[in-house]
C-alpha cells in the first residue's frame, strides 16, 4: 500500500517534521529510514513558505539560520507554491475542523493551508508530519506511522491523504464560496 500511494509522488513535510529530523542529525542518523522510503518511491520532499516561516522563526542569530538554511539543502526540498484559494480551503476546514468539536487551540494556520493543499492535489500529493493530532480523521487518512526510536524518545511519523468525499459530506453550510462550488463537482 506505501508504495502505490507515494510511487512519484510529492509529500508535504511538516515543520515540526524537519525540525525533529534537524535536531537529530548532528547525532545517529535516526530519520534515514524516513528519508529512505522517499527516495525508494521517487517521491519529492516539499515544503512552502509558512513551514519555511515555522522552521526558521526561532533563529537567535545568523549562524543559526544558515545552519538549518544548510539542512534543508541536504534534504533537497522543493517549494510548493500557496495560492489564495489554498487560504480560502483553509478557512473552510478551519471551519468543518471546528464543526468536528476539535478544538481550535489543536490546528494551526500552518496545518490548515496542508489540508488546503492536500485537498487541492488529491492523491498527487501526501503530508508526512510527527504532529498526528493536528490532521484528524475527520478529513485525513493516514495510511502509514514510520517509528523513530532516538533511545531518548520514540517518534510517530504519520503519513496522510485528503479524504475528498469526508470533506465534501462536511460542505453543507459553506455552499457560497466559490472553490467550494468547483469543489463539489471533483
Amino acid at each position: 500500500m506505501l508504495e502505490k500511494i507515494l510511487r512519484k509522488k510529492a509529500a508535504i513535510l511538516d515543520t515540526c517534521l524537519i525540525a525533529k529530523a534537524k535536531d537529530y542529525s548532528h547525532t545517529q542518523e535516526y530519520f534515514d529510514q524516513f528519508f529512505s522510503i522517499l527516495k525508494k518511491y521517487d517521491c519529492i520532499p516539499l515544503i512552502h513558505d509558512l513551514i519555511t516561516f515555522e522552521f526558521f522563526r526561532g533563529c537567535k542569530t545568523q549562524a543559526h539560520k544558515k545552519t538549518k538554511e544548510e539542512f534543508l539543502k541536504l534534504l533537497s526540498i522543493e517549494p510548493l507554491p500557496v495560492t489564495k484559494d489554498d487560504v480560502d480551503r483553509a478557512i473552510v476546514i478551519a471551519n468543518i475542523y471546528s464543526n468536528c468539536n476539535i478544538p481550535g487551540t489543536q490546528i494551526s494556520l500552518v496545518d490548515c493551508v496542508n489540508s488546503a493543499l492536500l485537498e487541492r492535489y488529491g492523491s498527487s500529493l501526501v503530508l508526512v508530519t510527527t504532529d498526528i493530532n493536528d490532521y484528524p480523521l475527520c478529513l485525513h487518512d493516514r495510511f502509514h506511522v514510520e517509528v523513530v526510536d532516538t533511545k531518548k524518545e520514540i517518534i510517530n511519523i504519520g503519513f496522510f491523504t485528503f479524504d475528498k468525499e469526508a470533506f465534501r459530506e462536511r460542505l453543507h453550510g459553506f455552499e457560497s464560496t466559490e472553490f467550494l462550488k468547483s469543489a463539489k463537482k471533483d
